[in-house]
């Protein structure tokens, strides 16, 4: 797929794998090879192409900032791109969704679970839809509704707190602030920095000197 302006243009490939997996979990259809007809050409005003288009500047950017395939973002970054992509990519004969009812609060807690249980692991937004008994795009109004975030944001929080909790305690495994990053999936240490400080109010250096044994 790529999303050009009249000033740049950005190109990405994802695998035809990810999209019908992606196009099963968003639309709640039985398995299937085909994929939906989309408009090859389109313009890119919309909110959602806009939002896609955004997607893409940061996915380049953090490559170019040297993030690793281990980093948290990249390795979400297939997952995203499908899960944007496919509701806002026009198709020329638009199908109508099937309606999924299914209680929010619920499908947010069994979200929240699976998403507690494999915190120190890969998360695909199609595993924990699959888990919460919904698709991925219901999955999104959830989060957005009750808790006004996005599942990445609160992936995000959850795995910054758990680096927190361990700088903030001896028993936390020790090692270096850039060795507690990368064990809740945090590889790339200037993007982990920056939202640490807006989520702690503090760099996690002065977090790990604070401890009482960093004091003696």
């Amino acid at each position: 797929m790529s999303v050009a302006t009249a000033s740049q243009a950005l190109g990405g490939t994802v695998t035809r794998q990810a999209l019908v997996a992606g196009h099963v979990a968003l639309e709640g259809e039985a398995p299937s090879a085909a994929l939906p007809d989309f408009d090859p050409v389109l313009a890119t005003k919309s909110l959602p192409l806009r939002a896609l288009m955004s997607t893409m500047e940061r996915v380049h950017g953090q490559l170019r900032a040297g993030a690793s395939d281990s980093d948290l973002l990249v390795s979400l970054l297939e997952d995203v791109m499908v899960d944007q992509s496919l509701p806002a990519w026009p198709r020329r004969s638009p199908a109508a969704l099937r309606p999924r009812p299914a209680s929010g609060v619920d499908a947010l807690r069994r979200a929240q679970d699976y998403i507690d249980g494999h915190i120190a692991q890969k998360l695909l937004l199609s595993d924990i839809a699959s888990a919460a008994g919904v698709g991925v795009r219901r999955l999104q109004l959830i989060f957005r509704g009750e808790t006004g975030k996005t599942p990445l944001q609160f992936i995000l929080e959850r795995r910054l707190d758990r680096v927190h909790a361990d700088l903030r305690t001896s028993s936390g495994g020790g090692g270096s602030v850039g060795t507690v990053a990368a064990r809740w999936g945090f590889n790339h240490m200037g993007d982990f920095g920056r939202r640490y400080r807006a989520r702690f109010g503090e760099a996690p250096s002065l977090t790990r000197r604070s401890l009482p044994s960093a004091r003696r």
